[in-house]
């Protein structure tokens, strides 16, 4: 009998399953296409521009946190830099500002103002507690107190912590002079701040403006 050979077909092999975290198989999968990334980083590069940038960069934050898109991380990251640049402008601008807003009516007098009026009231109140005026504005200030009182010159420098405002009790101690000494850092010129005073607090309080020099007339 003639021997036949035999031919086997070889078996195709399943495909090559990955091995997903937690030990389960899963198929790749196949014809599915891959998602853009460039939206996510083009939210995050808008971040960077001023002011309206925070609301772009807080969304490519999120999306970047819950999106499973390539360097999803990276974008997100690139958005909470753009937040936090446009915060840190915004803060250093602002401060700038106040700082060199030196000028009579500026923010920093209006600061001082409400400062003086501030101390008006807390010297009458130590009046009536003590029945006198303290000797110096420091003497007003209780230790550990959740509001400080404001006794430092704001028109001298918005975070000053050296000079006080200008207190000056009478020989006789029933009043006082209160001032500011405005942006020239000078007491008795034309610029000094007087506090703006109700007419019901100036009639019963121990504050007397001091009078103007020649040099402030």
């Amino acid at each position: 009998m003639p021997e036949h050979s035999l031919h086997i077909a070889p078996v195709p092999r399943p495909p090559r399953r990955s091995r997903r975290a937690g030990g389960s198989l899963a198929t790749p999968a196949v014809g599915i296409p891959r998602k853009k990334s460039w939206p996510l980083f083009l939210l995050a590069g808008l971040a960077f521009i001023p002011m309206l940038g925070v609301v772009f960069g807080l969304i490519a934050t999120c999306w970047g946190l819950l999106t499973d898109r390539p360097r999803a991380i990276l974008a997100a990251g690139v958005g909470a830099a753009g937040v936090l640049l446009n915060f840190a402008a915004c803060f250093g601008l602002g401060y700038w500002t106040i700082a060199h807003d030196g000028r009579p009516g500026g923010i920093r007098s209006q600061l001082a103002q409400t400062d003086l009026q501030a101390l008006v009231v807390s010297l009458e109140d130590f009046h009536q507690r003590t029945g006198h005026y303290p000797e110096r504005l420091v003497d007003l200030r209780v230790p550990f107190s959740v509001r400080p009182l404001p006794i430092w010159d704001k028109t001298v420098g918005l975070f000053n912590q050296t000079r006080p405002y200008q207190y000056f009790l009478a020989r006789d101690g029933a009043s006082y002079q209160l001032f500011a000494v405005g942006p020239d850092g000078l007491p008795g010129t034309a610029d000094d701040l007087l506090p703006r005073l109700s007419d019901s607090l100036t009639t019963h309080s121990g504050y007397r403006p001091r009078a103007l020099s020649a040099s402030s007339r």
